[in-house]
């Protein structure tokens, strides 16, 4: 199971709007303000299923996996080979995932499954059901059977074959470039594109002080005084210390 900083992501989102809103307000009314956040606020804004069933009806959260907290079936199910994730949340959905994909009408009139409420309920007996079908087949046949239904689901990824993907790759969702320490590398592409250069990768992530010599000689010291700034240890540039150690 991989681990993503979710509050960390989280906070950086409502930085970012935030700012936004308050540079638009500025724009109308020509007073700046302050803003803050924090990791604790900015993740716990995110909980809105959580919170709705908490404040709605007093439900305890507890841990789903892929499930979805408020409709079934939607969530990952287990295949002969691995998994597929399924999004069958509205009754249409469900009789064409139950008609088409699974072959299996019987649970259209299932009194454990007959609508949402129920299938909510018996959740737990709903995967069962589902994954003694799809372990009868690998991940790709599933896939190739919900496209054909038109019900929402894929496969489900090792992060290897997510970067090897035709999409990704068509999308130049991974990049090259150079480093100076690491040579040719590779990183993840821009997730915005556009019609002009919005963004670009132009370079790798500098290093400790990497710039130092540059921002400073952009203020007019000769390259005697960088040097002697450097000896001083008023300035550091991490890759200058390597190539003199």
């Amino acid at each position: 199971m991989s681990f993503i900083a979710m509050n960390d992501i989280a906070s950086g989102v409502t930085a970012l709007y935030g700012i936004l809103g308050a540079y638009i307000g500025k724009l109308r009314s020509g007073k700046g303000q302050y803003l803050e956040t924090s990791l604790l606020e900015a993740g716990l804004a995110w909980t809105h299923w959580e919170s709705g069933a908490w404040f709605g009806g007093g439900e305890v959260p507890t841990a789903t996996g892929t499930r979805h907290r408020r409709s079934t079936p939607y969530q990952a199910y287990r295949t002969q080979d691995g998994y597929v994730t399924v999004g069958a949340n509205n009754n249409k959905l469900w009789q064409n995932f139950c008609n088409i994909t699974c072959n299996k009408p019987g649970w259209l009139t299932d009194p454990r499954f007959v609508d949402l409420p129920a299938r909510l309920k018996n959740i737990d007996a709903l995967q069962d059901e589902i994954e003694q079908v799809f372990a009868t087949a690998p991940t790709a046949h599933w896939v190739e059977k919900l496209d054909e239904a038109q019900v929402p689901g894929g496969p489900v990824y090792t992060y290897q074959q997510a970067l090897a993907d035709p999409h990704i790759k068509a999308r130049n969702m991974v990049v090259e470039y150079d480093h100076p320490v690491i040579g040719r590398m590779k990183s993840i592409g821009l997730p915005v594109k556009s019609s002009g250069e919005l963004t670009a990768i132009r370079k790798p992530a500098p290093s400790l002080g990497q710039h130092s010599s540059e921002a400073v000689r952009s203020l007019g010291f000769s390259d005697k005084e960088i040097d002697a700034l450097f000896s001083e240890g008023v300035i550091y540039d991490r890759l200058r210390e390597k190539a003199t150690a």
